[in-house]
């Protein structure tokens, strides 16, 4: 339990109980997993900066403040495996800072409207701008941020 009584050892706890350190700086906290093995606990945690890619110095510097953080909560166990990494290439882009970052880069992205057999329609485009709560294409095309179900940068191999 964290100071407030609520249960830390769940990725909504942990986000809960780390948020804090990133306020005021432009890195964003995209996800906690709970990952689990032989007895011990763990949690991959994933950082992006807003404007760049995030630096091996910086995941080290956050994961020792998230660490200091974890081990002063009540009743988090003291045997966990801590993982501070970057996104990397499959993680998919939700935010418009993250759409932004990746102009000039091409997008696979899963639509939210399916097609007659209950798929979701595809669309594979190199991204050349961002417009509010809009996302433009090199081949003409305009997506509605709100018709992605999900967008993952596509390598170039």
């Amino acid at each position: 339990m964290n100071n407030t009584g609520e249960n830390v050892i769940t990725p909504e706890g942990i986000r809960e109980l780390i948020t804090p350190l990133f306020a005021g700086s432009l890195i964003e906290l995209l996800d906690v997993q709970l990952r689990g093995g032989r007895g011990r606990i763990g949690f991959a945690i994933i950082l992006d900066h807003t404007e760049r890619g995030i630096t091996l110095k910086e995941c080290t510097m956050f994961s020792r403040q998230i660490e200091e953080l974890l081990d002063m909560a009540e009743n988090f166990p003291r045997e966990y495996a801590l993982e501070v990494t970057s996104p990397g290439v499959g993680h998919p882009l939700r935010y418009d800072w993250q759409f932004r970052k990746n102009i000039g880069r091409k997008l696979k992205i899963n639509l939210v409207e399916v097609d007659e057999k209950g798929r979701p329609g595809t669309f594979n485009g190199e991204l050349t701008g961002v417009s509010g709560e809009e996302l433009q294409f090199k081949d003409g095309t305009t997506l509605a941020v709100r018709e992605i179900a999900e967008a993952k940068v596509q390598l170039p191999w």
